[in-house]
């Protein structure tokens, strides 16, 4: 046993010194590197901070609906609807403070919308030239000459209506009462049937005859007994109707009126009857033939008011 010893003794102590003998070799080629407290050892690495996360940047805040709304611009100077909105008072403080600057100031905004009234004036001469659907000249007839014949023709519709309602046994009938009012229309009513020639049965609604003049102009009156007036609708005296005997009635009138306007109403009262022919009452009412009145429900319907788009609707009415 001791001799392995020493021998394992032996053994270790030669390595021990080669290894200081390589050590000290090593040392010296290190040179001027200095003692072990002169060698600090590299720092361990600090430990990486983790990065904040960067947040998206925040939007820009929104404006308010108040602010985003843009300020409504009012109507264009010296437009029609600025001047609806702006002249009355222009007007006012003339008249309240009227001043050199003020009075002229109105007067200018007066000249410069005569002025626009006369170009349209001007404007619409063209457009009448231009498209005769458009010139009421074309529809209606209008001068002396134009107003002698539309007359004429009047009087010859007149003619050949009263044939037609004797030919019916029909009758302008005309209620009536003992009042100021129906004594003045009883004089009308008979001018109606000496010009035209249809007879008139008159209705006394007090069940008394007319008086005075009146009883030699209606000799042969009825006394009404309102079931007719209220099949009508006459509420009130005087009032006329046009009468067929097939039942057929259409009022005409209430209360006085002249004889022009009586007959323009029979008129129209006869073609509701189907007893004009074609253009008559349009020759009547002294509109040339053919010159019919256009039927706004048998226009379009589009929204907004483009111009372009209410030109192709008149195309399309008058057949471009």
């Amino acid at each position: 046993m001791r001799a392995i010893s020493r021998s394992l003794l032996l053994i270790i102590l030669a390595l021990s010194a080669s290894v200081v003998l390589a050590e000290g070799n090593e040392f010296y080629k290190r040179g001027a590197e200095g003692w072990f407290w002169y060698h600090d050892p590299e720092p361990e690495p600090e430990p990486e901070k983790p990065k904040k996360k960067e947040l998206p940047p925040m939007p820009a805040p929104k404006p308010s609906e108040a602010e985003s709304k843009e300020v409504p611009k009012g109507p264009p100077s010296f437009s029609v609807q600025w001047y609806q909105e702006n002249m009355e008072q222009v007007l006012n403080r003339a008249i309240d403070n009227p001043t050199e600057e003020n009075v002229a100031a109105y007067f200018f905004i007066h000249r410069v919308m005569m002025d626009k009234a006369n170009q349209f004036a001007v404007s619409a001469r063209k457009v009448s030239m231009e498209h005769p659907q458009l010139d009421e000249m074309t529809r209606k007839a209008a001068g002396g000459a134009a107003n002698r014949l539309t007359e004429k023709q009047q009087l010859t519709i007149l003619s050949d209506l009263a044939d037609r309602i004797a030919r019916q046994d029909g009758a302008i009938w005309y209620w009536y009462s003992n009042d100021v009012y129906s004594k003045k229309m009883s004089r009308i009513v008979k001018n109606l049937r000496n010009q035209t020639g249809i007879p008139v049965i008159a209705f006394s609604v007090t069940g008394e005859p007319p008086e005075g003049e009146a009883a030699d102009w209606f000799p042969n009156y009825v006394i009404g007994n309102g079931n007719a007036a209220r099949r009508v609708g006459v509420t009130h005296t005087p009032a006329l109707a046009l009468a067929l005997t097939s039942g057929n009635v259409e009022l005409i009138s209430h209360g006085m009126m002249g004889l022009s306007r009586i007959k323009d109403r029979l008129v129209i009262a006869a073609d509701k009857l189907n007893l004009l022919e074609e253009d008559e009452l349009n020759i009547y009412q002294g509109r040339l033939p053919g010159s019919d009145l256009i039927d706004p429900d048998s226009l379009p319907e589009f929204e907004g008011n483009d111009t372009d788009k209410i030109l192709e609707v008149m195309g399309e009415t008058f057949n471009y």
